[in-house]
């Protein structure tokens, strides 16, 4: 049995702290990771592709139903690790912000059903849920937030530390919550 438990970001009155962001745009001015190529460089990217960064496969059913649940606009951008491994990021925007908050409950609860991954939640990214290997070591680690309705997610792969996850969360939580103007 996998327990899932989510929080989300909010403002001093309870008002979310962001607004809807332009997903591409924003995972567009992502910083490079240090230790890190980008493979893949921002891409707008609908059900099926969001589905692929989220869950490394292709899932027709699961893809339908996040274009069921409401998927607005979505993108995608990858990495790979210089020493091994991959960070793969996206940003989509929902109907609402319990939909987008449910989307990061999907990821976290199917990587811990398929994989036998632990939950995780880092003390750093109050309101992230996630998952990550069960030893804690090399494997897949996915993470997932949301803000307002916006959903932000991160997944690596193979030897990239958990550390790397964090920081690319912290990233996009903060391009979320303080928009900047399209480069």
């Amino acid at each position: 049995m996998a327990l899932t438990v989510s929080a989300c970001g909010t403002g001093p009155d309870d008002r979310p702290l962001a607004s809807i962001v332009d997903p591409l745009t924003t995972v567009g001015q992502l910083p490079v990771p240090e230790g890190f190529t980008e493979t893949a460089g921002p891409a707008t990217a609908d059900a099926t592709a969001l589905e692929r960064v989220l869950f490394a496969d292709s899932d027709v059913a699961l893809a339908a139903d996040l274009k069921r649940r409401g998927l607005l606009r979505a993108a995608t951008r990858h990495f790979a690790a210089n020493a091994g491994g991959a960070l793969d990021v996206a940003v989509a925007v929902w109907g609402d912000h319990a939909t987008a908050l449910a989307s990061g409950n999907l990821t976290a609860e199917r990587a811990i059903d398929r994989s036998g991954a632990n939950a995780w939640n880092p003390s750093e990214l109050r309101g992230a849920q996630g998952s990550e290997p069960p030893n804690g070591g090399s494997g897949t680690r996915t993470l997932a937030r949301a803000i307002a309705q916006n959903a932000l997610f991160v997944r690596t792969s193979g030897a990239v530390p958990a550390a790397a996850a964090i920081r690319a969360m912290q990233r996009l939580t903060r391009l979320t919550e303080n928009p900047q103007p399209g480069r």
